[in-house]
């Protein structure tokens, strides 16, 4: 006998037709699945839970991460996989989040979602379910993993990529890994959103620094440069003057490219250069929601800037893979 653990937090997937536009649709995905997918299946126990209300995902907090991680942790021992049914707009932000937060845990735990309702003849969403379905009852999966459109991606390197095409879900760099398992002990990974604030400054040519000048004085404990190419930005006074303000308040700055496909190497360039001298710390090839997230981890348990540097450039789960191009 195996043990599937269903957690619907809402979406597309799950929504009815209305006259003011889809709505959630409250036990109607439950009483469905269990007619498509788990009705002739003997040998499967399911045990559903839903939350009250059923949210759109553009509304998901950390709390909720939280709670979703201390749920599957409960559960963990009697239970053979844990399915994520998920609103797709933060889908790639709470699937990085529980590649964190719940490393070390050996059980396979996939999330999926649709593009459109199930109740629509055209739907993704049977093809998502049976996939994800299959991917979390699998032998010898562990850790977090996002199925969608025939794709099976490592949850914490995925990122939406289109805002209605059913192939909306690209891993930037993909990774013959299928695995991994970090030499960790299993325990919660909290998100402490009072401990995690993070700014996010995006530089283009000619663009003023007013904002970059409040983000280095405020209180929030991080900030992500999102930079071009392989990491490059200007070299100039003032920039300068502003990432050592940071830095003199104990600021963690990471340096993430604009670029989808990148690695950030800021040593390859001159004007890349000058960051690593002022202690910026590089993304590697990690998403920006992987960035965030594992940043909201890591600030919710440490202080020392150097500590919270060596963690963020350690491979937790899958979050890095090589870069090839």
């Amino acid at each position: 006998m195996q043990h599937l653990l269903v957690i619907n937090t809402g979406g597309t997937i799950g929504m009815k037709p209305s006259e003011s536009g889809l709505v959630p649709d409250p036990d109607f995905l439950e009483q469905h699945c269990h007619h498509a997918y788990f009705k002739n299946r003997p040998t499967l126990q399911v045990t559903w839970h839903e939350w009250a209300p059923l949210i759109d995902s553009s509304q998901i907090h950390p709390d909720q991460w939280n709670q979703i991680a201390q749920l599957i942790a409960d559960n963990a021992a009697s239970h053979d996989g844990v399915l994520i049914i998920h609103g797709t707009d933060t889908l790639a932000y709470t699937s990085s989040a529980l590649s964190f937060m719940l490393r070390g845990l050996s059980l396979p735990i996939v999330i999926t979602g649709a593009m459109r309702s199930i109740q629509e003849p055209d739907s993704d969403g049977p093809d998502n379910l049976d996939l994800a379905i299959h991917t979390c009852l699998k032998s010898g999966m562990t850790g977090v993993w996002v199925c969608f459109h025939h794709k099976i991606m490592p949850g914490s390197h995925i990122s939406k990529m289109h805002a209605s095409a059913a192939d909306a879900f690209v891993s930037p760099l993909p990774d013959k890994r299928t695995h991994y398992e970090p030499n960790v002990p299993h325990r919660i990974a909290w998100i402490l959103p009072e401990q995690c604030g993070i700014d996010v400054f995006t530089y283009y040519p000619g663009c003023p620094l007013d904002a970059l000048a409040t983000m280095v004085t405020n209180d929030n404990r991080a900030l992500v440069l999102r930079s071009f190419g392989s990491g490059n930005l200007p070299e100039t006074g003032e920039f300068t003057h502003y990432l050592r303000t940071a830095m003199a308040a104990n600021k963690t700055v990471v340096n993430i490219s604009q670029c989808f496909v990148s690695q950030v190497d800021m040593a390859r360039y001159q004007v890349g250069g000058h960051l690593v001298e002022l202690g910026v710390i590089s993304a590697f090839t990690m998403t920006f929601e992987a960035v965030i997230t594992k940043l909201m981890i890591i600030l919710s348990h440490s202080q020392n800037h150097e500590e919270i540097a060596a963690q963020f450039s350690e491979e937790w789960t899958l979050e890095m893979p090589l870069y090839e191009g």
